[in-house]
C-alpha cells in the first residue's frame, strides 16, 4: 500500500525500499502535515524514525521482533521485559521506576503492580479472557 485516506478526508502516503531482502517503509507522510523518515539495522535490530522538526525516535527489538526498549522524541528511556512466550513482564519508566506484570498459563494477566508496590489483579471466567473480577489496592 502506497497510499489511503479516511472519512474525512487524511491521506496518508508511504515510501517503501527493499532493505535486506525485505520491503521496508522508509518514509511516511500525511495530509495533515506529519512527516516521518525511517532507518533500519536489522543487525542491531533497531529503528529509527525522525519526525518532522527533526526529533528522533529508537526503537530495539529481541530475536522475536518485541520491542526491548525504546527512547521517544523527547529523549526518555523505557526498557521492557518479556517472558518466553512474549508477554511483558516489566516496564522500566524514564525515571527509574518499575512495573511489574504476571500471567497465568494462558497468557492472561493476572497482577499488575505499581512503583509503589500497589497490586491489581484480576480473575477470569474459567478459561475464557472474559474479566470476572478486579481487585484493587485500598
Amino acid at each position: 500500500m502506497t497510499r489511503h485516506s479516511n472519512a474525512l478526508g487524511l491521506t496518508c502516503e508511504y515510501r517503501w525500499e527493499i532493505i535486506d531482502g525485505q520491503p521496508r517503509v522508509v518514509e511516511h507522510q500525511t495530509s495533515d502535515g506529519e512527516h516521518f523518515h525511517f532507518r533500519y539495522d536489522r543487525e542491531a535490530r533497531t529503528t529509527w524514525v525522525t519526525d518532522v522538526l527533526g526529533r528522533e525516535l529508537e526503537i530495539h527489538y529481541n530475536k522475536d521482533h518485541r520491542v526491548t526498549s525504546s527512547r521517544d522524541y523527547s529523549g526518555d528511556h523505557y526498557v521492557i521485559e518479556i517472558d518466553d512466550t512474549g508477554n511483558m513482564t516489566g516496564l522500566t519508566l524514564p525515571d527509574g521506576n518499575q512495573l511489574a506484570f504476571e500471567y497465568d498459563e494462558f497468557a492472561r494477566l493476572l497482577k499488575e503492580t505499581d512503583p509503589l508496590g500497589r497490586s491489581i489483579r484480576y480473575q477470569y471466567h474459567h478459561l475464557t479472557t472474559l474479566i470476572t473480577q478486579v481487585d484493587y489496592p485500598d
